[in-house]
């Protein structure tokens, strides 16, 4: 073999062998999150491409207070909403409604969440919380009453509470100050 013939092959294999682990690297970086996010001019969300999860993290009011509905769409970008909050990347992303800056003065705010019928799981979220807007020393309130598609195979709602239609048991955590009726 020629000189030049070696050389080619010898900075093809060093090529090779710098690429390999790069790539290793690059899969192993992938595998270890595999998230990525499906964000719509309301809701964040976040897609697993491994296992398909899809999670709907947050959504953003607008302000306007004649808009009180919050409607989680069936499908984002072809792939099927099948989570309300749970676990992305190394922790939990609990569903939340972003309430603007300029309205939160305005003290509790009273939202009907429709789940579609993909909806398998509802595990992070709140039906009613107490926020406290340290910038502006605004206190103010964020109610969820939730209602489900009736297509719905995993889920149902009941005076604006979730409850799993094989246990028939409420769904998510209710903390005891929030145990009475909404």
């Amino acid at each position: 073999m020629d000189k030049k013939k070696i050389s080619k092959t010898v900075r093809c294999i060093v090529g090779i062998a710098f690429l390999i682990p790069l790539l290793i690297f690059t899969l192993l970086l992938m595998g270890r999150t595999g998230w990525k996010q499906l964000d719509t001019d309301n809701f964040r969300i976040y897609h697993h491409m491994w296992s398909g999860d899809t999670i709907v993290a947050d959504y953003y009011w607008d302000g306007d207070e004649n808009n009180m509905t919050v409607v989680i769409p069936d499908e984002v970008d072809g792939e099927k909403l099948d989570s309300l909050g749970g676990a992305v990347w190394e922790g939990q992303v609990m569903f939340n409604i972003e309430i603007p800056d300029d309205v939160r003065k305005n003290g509790e705010f009273n939202f009907t969440v429709k789940l579609g019928k993909n909806i398998k799981h509802a595990e992070h979220f709140y039906y009613s919380e107490q926020f406290r807007d340290e910038d502006y020393g605004i206190d103010f309130k964020v109610t969820c009453l939730y209602e489900v598609d009736e297509d719905n195979k995993w889920l149902y709602s009941k005076d604006g509470r979730l409850y799993d239609k094989k246990t028939d048991r409420p769904v998510g955590y209710i903390p005891e100050w929030q145990s009475q009726p909404l």
